[in-house]
């Protein structure tokens, strides 16, 4: 049966002639990629009775071209009624190599031109062959580790006919690193059984990370001809962490001969020398230089160092591969630590008494305890000489102390006479402390022989520093090591500091006690400045109930033609009241009270400037004002509002309304004089729902910023309650400005 048929025709120019040209592909043959096609030429008529018959001139010829090959002939007789066939052919044709063909054909007829032939006919087609399938193709593989066995499936079409299906896993798309092998014919799928020696194959040609790109490939031979096809997929190296370990031994020859354990330290001065090791997996490799040592806080890059005078006993290893993976391993059981304590050696403050007899002590810490081998032994000793003279840095100069020891400290004592005692010599005293592993010096002490006070017929003198029942020093006014003290806390009676002081300046501060001295009682302090530069004021204050008072000042001097009369806030704070003449030649009213944020107005001579931190008011009036034979009074929109003579070397700018506020078309404008600005508006809101808080109304023009923002509470609505401000180069709405018409005048600071 046949697979295919295809035909072509067409009727000769005449009329009454027809000639079709007949394609079969009757077999394909799938090992050599070939198809069996037929055809033929056959002519029919369209009307019977037209006929010829000729021997020897040509009347009508033919032309065929199947497939790139022609054919061609004469027709030399016809008898006008039946179907004949004019030529016919076979071929044997080969695919393209993916198993597709498609063939071309057509034909051609002419004749003389007698009414009874055919005249001229022509017609051409096509016809794709049938697919012959070739290659098998992988349809899917899987990304696979270096534990797994990957699995890939495929598709081969052509089944038993091909000669050869093979698989393997190449490491670089150009070898079979893991060879091919045949894989069923008439299967899907097929995983790879990876041998340990095939494993290291990949896992030794990835050694620089834990994944590469592998190909899978597919053999096929069909026909005695090869097809290959592969797709990319990863491999990875899985539980590759380098095997680490590591030892540690005692090599301080000293610590070793107490502990008898090289395996043994003893805190702050065994000398740990630590060495570590690590073996890679899968064909990784390490450089020495990626080993990490870790003994507590210390890290040691390399794979052997001593940790010099060790204070722990926790040792941590690691080790980073050529892939980069890490492993690490702390010593486990960690070395045994003989938790040593410093020896120290601290004199204590030693005097004589009245007849020159002295103990010499001294006291610290001490290990009472076992090395392991030997345990720990302690001897204190004390030396002595004149001071002018040098220690002589023998055994012999060194005398043994009474030592007592309680657990982990001791004390030492030795009975002494001063020589000479009353002849004013000075004498150096040292002590020393000796256990196994160290000896400790306290440094020197002098001692002067002399009494500690003279007490004579008519007097009494103390030759050292004397202090009372509360261990405070009588120092009769003179203040001595004080400077930093806390007056807040301090029981000395005269102190020189800047802490809690009435400014950041140093001031001598005393402190008078009442009933008792403590850091509870009641009590007064006077400060006093330290030096003129700093402050030229005293100030008083007190403790009781439990607090201070706040500093207030007492008096200030008069400076360089400047005079201030001071009034005091409610809470004790001084504040300027009167500047008669400031450093800038104004007369000043109410100062402090600007600066400080409360109080009233300030008045500068000449013309009168007046200014706030908040809102101004005038008999109830806000906004812009005028005076009319004394009396102040709201100004009138459009005919009272004119630049102050303040700001006349100033030339006003003209602002726009926006965000629903619209000029009533007069004095919406800025004037600038110096480092003041002023802005006067004068606006309408229309809106019933008024401007919203935060709303931008102007902007005000470049050069124009404000320093020290101003706000006010506009005229115009007395139901509104929001207010205009003037804010860095903006002028804003604060709260709601309600539907109405507002006036207002904002002065501020420039900064520019």
């Amino acid at each position: 049966m046949a697979l295919q048929t295809k035909t072509i025709s067409a009727n000769g120019s005449k009329g009454h002639h027809k000639f079709t040209l007949t394609v079969t592909e009757n077999s394909t043959i799938t090992a050599n990629n070939t198809s069996s096609v037929s055809w033929s030429l056959v002519l029919s008529p369209v009307v019977k009775n037209y006929d010829w018959n000729y021997s020897s001139t040509v009347p009508v010829t033919y032309s065929i071209v199947f497939n790139g090959t022609t054919y061609s002939g004469n027709i030399m007789s016809y008898d006008g009624s039946s179907t004949v066939t004019v030529r016919s052919g076979s071929a044997t044709i080969t695919h393209n190599a993916d198993g597709n063909k498609s063939i071309s054909y057509r034909f051609s007829v002419s004749s003389i031109s007698a009414s009874y032939l055919p005249g001229s006919a022509s017609a051409s087609g096509s016809m794709a062959l049938t697919y012959i399938p070739r290659a098998a193709t992988i349809t899917s593989a899987t990304n696979f580790t270096d534990k797994q066995n990957p699995t890939i499936t495929y598709s081969n079409p052509a089944g038993t006919a091909v000669t050869t299906l093979k698989a393997c896993i190449s490491l670089t798309g150009s070898a079979d690193d893991i060879a091919y092998r045949d894989i069923s014919k008439t299967g899907t799928s097929y995983t790879f059984p990876l041998t340990d020696a095939e494993r290291a194959v990949l896992r030794n040609a990835t050694t620089s990370s834990n994944s590469r790109t592998v190909y899978f490939f597919l053999w096929t031979v069909i026909g005695g001809n090869d097809y290959r096809v592969n797709v990319q997929r990863t491999f990875s190296i899985v539980n590759a962490d380098p095997v680490v370990t590591g030892t540690v031994t005692d090599s301080n020859d000293t610590t070793y001969a107490l502990t008898g354990s090289r395996s043994k330290l003893i805190k702050y001065y065994s000398n740990a020398t630590v060495t570590a090791n690590a073996t890679p997996q899968k064909g990784a490799s390490i450089n020495e230089s990626k080993y990490v040592i870790r003994n507590g806080s210390n890290t040691w890059n390399g794979k052997t160092h001593t940790f010099n005078n060790v204070e722990s006993n926790v040792f941590t290893f690691s080790a980073e591969d050529s892939r980069g993976n890490v492993g690490t391993y702390t010593l486990t059981p960690a070395p045994t630590m003989v938790n040593y304590i410093r020896l120290t050696c601290d004199i204590s403050n030693n005097r004589p008494d009245a007849l020159g007899n002295m103990t010499v002590a001294c006291s610290g810490n001490y290990f009472n305890g076992s090395f392991g081998a030997v345990s720990n032994t302690l001897t204190v000793q004390y030396r002595y000489k004149l001071s002018t003279d040098s220690w002589l840095n023998t055994e012999d100069e060194w005398n043994d102390m009474t030592v007592t020891i309680s657990g982990n400290k001791y004390s030492a004592t030795a009975d002494f006479v001063i020589p000479d005692f009353g002849q004013q010599k000075i004498y150096s005293f040292e002590t020393r402390a000796i256990d196994k592993l160290s000896t400790i010096s306290s440094g020197e002490q002098s001692v002067q022989s002399m009494p500690i006070f003279h007490w004579g017929e008519s007097d009494f003198a103390f030759e050292v520093p004397v202090y009372d029942e509360y261990n405070t020093r009588i120092s009769n006014g003179v203040t001595l090591n004080s400077t930093g003290i806390d007056p807040n806390t301090t029981l000395e009676r005269e102190i020189l500091t800047n802490v809690n002081a009435p400014t950041s300046a140093y001031y001598y501060i005393t402190t008078i006690f009442y009933n008792s001295k403590t850091v509870s009682s009641a009590r007064t302090q006077i400060a006093t400045p330290y030096n003129s530069s700093s402050d030229y004021n005293m100030y008083f204050r007190y403790y009781y109930s439990g607090s201070w008072t706040s500093w207030t000042k007492v008096v200030k001097s008069q400076l360089a033609n400047q005079e201030m009369i001071y009034g005091t806030t409610t809470s004790g704070t001084a504040i300027e009241a009167l500047n008669l003449c400031s450093t800038g030649n104004n007369c000043v009213v109410g100062y402090g009270g600007y600066a400080s944020n409360t109080g009233a107005t300030n008045i500068y001579g000449n013309n009168v400037n007046i200014y706030t931190k908040g809102s101004f008011y005038i008999n109830g009036l806000s906004g812009m004002v005028k005076a009319t034979n004394g009396a102040i009074s709201a100004a009138t929109a459009g005919t009272d509002y004119v630049a102050p003579s303040y700001f006349s070397q100033a030339t006003p700018v003209s602002l726009t309304m926006i965000n629903g506020a619209t000029s009533q078309g007069w004095y919406n404008v800025v004037y600038k004089s110096g480092n003041v600005g002023l802005v006067l508006l004068a606006i309408t809101v229309s809106s019933s729902s008024g401007i919203a808080n935060n709303t931008t109304i102007a902007n005000l023009p470049t050069g124009y910023y404000a320093w020290q923002p101003a706000m006010v509470n506009p005229s115009g609505n007395a139901s509104n309650t929001g207010a205009i401000g003037v804010i860095n180069g903006i002028v804003r709405v604060s709260g709601i400005l309600a539907k109405g018409s507002y006036t207002c005048c904002i002065p501020y600071i420039i900064a520019e």
